[in-house]
């Protein structure tokens, strides 16, 4: 069950995006959006694995884990928490967006170049599969996708492991310190992790944390689901 809520965190955080014009104030607002929404997600599932295992967030106190209030005191998307596991930064902040947030998403390595300006274009996006018609669209009407970045989802995934792990561990009689620190120089993420990103990317109807028509039951998705499960 606990793997079920960490999994299921991750696609929905992996999954959501949210499209901005092209300028830096509509860019600054969704980014907010996505930076919120993300955190309100990742506050629910730390609070429902502490539920999960009845644990209550005054009990792991002891073990420093920084946790108040059902969610993490270190942000998801601060430099801090980056450095906390090791993460470089170097080149993956966007310009006029924010920590742990990455723009103008294009899925499946598409780009469009002068093809853009070249007649007939716009009547060719009908024959291109539906997946990728949206992230086209953006690009010729000067909008731009916000989302999380790879490296704040690997921290996303790190720490919620690495709090299961002491739920795991911490006997409900105990009094005593536990280690609870894990070598995040291993980076223990699961396999073909940047083919897996791209995947996520290109389903944002698997993430309820997107304003549109949702696909939460797709057998892909669940698929996905029990490949994160088996991996943790």
């Amino acid at each position: 069950a606990a793997k079920e809520l960490i999994a299921n965190l991750f696609i929905e955080a992996a999954c959501v995006r949210y499209k901005a014009n092209n300028d830096q104030h509509s860019i600054l607002q969704k980014t907010e959006l996505l930076q919120r929404v993300v955190r309100r997600a990742e506050k629910k599932c730390v609070s429902a694995l502490l539920k999960l295992y009845q644990f209550k967030e005054a009990e792991l106190a002891s073990n420093k884990l920084p946790i108040e209030h059902g969610e993490w005191q270190t942000d998801l998307f601060s430099l801090d928490n980056m450095q906390e596991f090791g993460i470089s930064l170097t080149g993956n902040i966007s310009k006029g967006a924010g920590i742990g947030v990455a723009i103008d998403l294009a899925v499946g390595g598409i780009t469009l170049g002068s093809a853009a300006a070249t007649g007939g274009f716009m009547g060719a996006l009908w024959s291109i599969k539906e997946s990728y018609y949206e992230q086209i669209e953006a690009k010729i009407k000067g909008s731009r996708y916000i989302c999380v970045n790879d490296q704040t989802l690997q921290v996303l995934w790190l720490r919620q492991l690495k709090l299961l792990t002491v739920l795991q561990q911490r006997g409900h009689a105990s009094i005593t310190k536990i280690d609870y620190q894990i070598n995040e120089q291993t980076q223990n993420l699961p396999e073909n992790w940047h083919k897996l990103l791209r995947q996520l990317r290109s389903h944002p109807q698997w993430s309820s944390l997107n304003k549109k028509q949702l696909l939460l039951e797709s057998g892909k998705r669940n698929a996905l689901l029990a490949e994160l499960r088996e991996q943790m």
